[in-house]
């Protein structure tokens, strides 16, 4: 299940093949037929960019919806390949599409495509994760670590970053307004059992980096970070996981708190996808259904 919300506060969501939307009071199914697509595999990636326009990957294809008008895109993916993660840079105005063939980007109404044919410092070109920093960096996690591109899409030297991001998997990026970046990394060569978890840190404006775990920090598990938000009003931090609930950590005061099942009104502490209104109200996906958390 995924979420995401439109400027007018209407709440956009996707469960296995239908496609909702949900206003406050009630549920309404959006559906489409394409005449060039009888793939009826279902929906698994949505999000909402900075001019109000929907992007989905549905039925093995990336569509955009603007004012109900469907639109698909040719990314310039193969049929064979399939979408890892959506995700979109609203200064930018980039859209990031990650694939096992790797990063298709859309900007300016044209699509780009980086894979190890045209960047050869690229890791792999099996991308699970991009995104682009306000320092116009462009972070690209693929299963084999992750590399950083400056401004033009150009590699910056690898002994620029910690050997903890360039060894490992980017998955998730958050950035404060300070400009520090959370990130979410992952070790896909881990073989054993022990060594099969994810790292969470802030890599500062600075360079360093502050590793958080299990004992110096209020994160719960170290498995399954499936997203993180950031609240720039309040500077709150919301870590959404699979087996843990949420997390909420309160950058001012360094306070951590934990949402499950057994300790709060959360039908579950499964959480699929999260996203903010305009107000910073807090929708979670779950698979129990939508849940709403309104500003304290």
């Amino acid at each position: 299940m995924g979420v995401a919300v439109d400027n007018s506060g209407l709440v956009w969501l996707i469960s296995y093949f239908e496609l909702l939307t949900f206003n406050g009071q009630e549920f309404k199914e959006i559906q489409y037929s394409d005449p060039f697509n009888d793939n009826e595999s279902g929906y698994s990636q949505i999000l909402i960019d900075a001019d109000n326009i929907v992007w989905l990957y549905g039925n093995e294809q990336i569509y955009s919806i603007q004012e109900h008008k469907w639109q698909k895109h040719n990314t310039g993916l193969s049929k064979e390949t399939y979408v890892i993660t959506m995700s979109n840079n609203p200064v930018s105005k980039e859209i990031f599409v990650s694939s096992p063939e790797g990063v298709a980007i859309y900007k300016n109404q044209k699509w780009n495509f980086i894979n190890q044919k045209k960047v050869k410092e690229l890791p792999s070109t099996n991308i699970y994760f991009t995104q682009r920093d306000s320092n116009n960096r462009l972070w690209i996690g693929s299963s084999s670590g992750t590399i950083i591109m400056d401004k033009h899409n150009k590699p910056i030297p690898s002994d620029s970053f910690p050997a903890i991001i360039k060894k490992k998997t980017i998955t998730d990026m958050t950035e404060d307004n300070q400009g520090n970046l959370f990130l979410s990394l992952y070790d896909f060569e881990a073989k054993k059992e022990e060594e099969i978890y994810m790292d969470f840190i802030i890599y500062h404006t600075n360079g360093s980096y502050t590793e958080f775990t299990l004992e110096n920090s209020g994160l719960t598990t170290n498995k399954d970070l499936t997203n993180t938000l950031y609240d720039k009003e309040d500077d709150i931090l919301w870590i959404a996981t699979f087996n843990a609930g949420l997390i909420r950590y309160d950058l001012k005061k360094d306070t951590w708190e934990n949402y499950h099942s057994k300790n709060s009104m959360l039908p579950t502490s499964k959480i699929t996808d999260m996203a903010f209104d305009k107000n910073y109200n807090l929708y979670l996906a779950t698979d129990q259904g939508l849940v709403k958390l309104e500003k304290r």
